[in-house]
């Protein structure tokens, strides 16, 4: 039964990037009015496209001034680096999910048959991310209901290793002063609905938020404000910061989180 179903599959995979590939052969528009003063304008130039089904090709105009280089159908069908929004989903999510952009790599290959390199999911990534940090800043703040007895607000920073382009200039502990790596810091958010005497707290699941950052500490502290005002600081009857003996926790506690216990 398992040989029949992978079969299955992959021949329905298969059929179905060849009926994709046919039908933009057939329905792609023309683009060459969108050309802009100075772009010299190359028709059917051809893209490889990675799909939740596999790989087709797809043949669209393309436009370049020099420099950058643009076409307007991928930008009509939502595709990054030549992926589908349907297969940017999964990879973000897979990233998102596994402990590192390898596993994410495994896990994607073994839910949807799909050969993603884990260097394409690492770069969808950093593609995604600003498009979700702005929408995460753009939130309403919630309305919280039932009203949580704690929120809690935690944060701490970490030395991560980094490409040499990004510690150029900076201070370390290496023998010569350099540095290999930046503090990222990271600050979570939670809720807590209830509390019964002589038993842990009820942690309210899935109620974690996440932010991260290289800023410096009196920028990070108002990051991690503003996603506790998002969750609905406000309304919550107790707030809590949770952190390690480090100074500048205590520093951000108190500039933004001066009511809290």
């Amino acid at each position: 039964m398992a040989a029949i179903e992978e079969g299955l599959l992959c021949a329905l995979m298969r059929d179905g990037c060849q009926i994709l590939e046919a039908f933009f052969k057939q329905h792609v528009p023309e683009c060459a009015k969108e050309r802009k003063e100075g772009e010299r304008h190359y028709r059917k130039r051809h893209l490889r496209v990675h799909s939740v089904l596999g790989k087709f090709s797809l043949w669209r105009d393309y436009f370049y001034d020099g420099k950058d280089g643009r076409a307007p159908l991928d930008e009509q069908l939502g595709l990054k680096d030549g992926i589908t929004p349907g297969l940017q989903r999964l990879m973000s999510r897979s990233g998102s999910m596994s402990g590192s952009f390898e596993l994410a790599r495994d896990d994607l290959k073994a839910y949807s048959r799909l050969d993603v390199p884990s260097r394409s999911i690492q770069r969808m990534a950093a593609t995604i991310g600003p498009d979700v940090q702005s929408w995460l800043q753009k939130r309403d703040p919630a309305q919280l209901d039932p009203v949580p007895d704690v929120m809690y607000v935690s944060y701490d920073g970490t030395q991560v290793p980094t490409t040499k382009s990004e510690t150029q200039g900076r201070k370390g502990k290496q023998p010569d002063g350099t540095s290999k790596g930046r503090e990222v810091k990271l600050g979570c958010v939670f809720t807590q609905l209830r509390t019964i005497e002589g038993e842990l707290p009820d942690r309210d699941p899935n109620s974690t938020t996440y932010v991260a950052s290289f800023d410096e500490s009196v920028d990070f502290g108002g990051i991690i404000r503003q996603e506790a005002k998002l969750r609905g600081m406000a309304h919550a009857k107790n707030i809590v910061v949770l952190g390690d003996g480090a100074p500048w926790i205590w520093e951000v506690a108190r500039v933004n989180f001066p009511d809290a216990e």
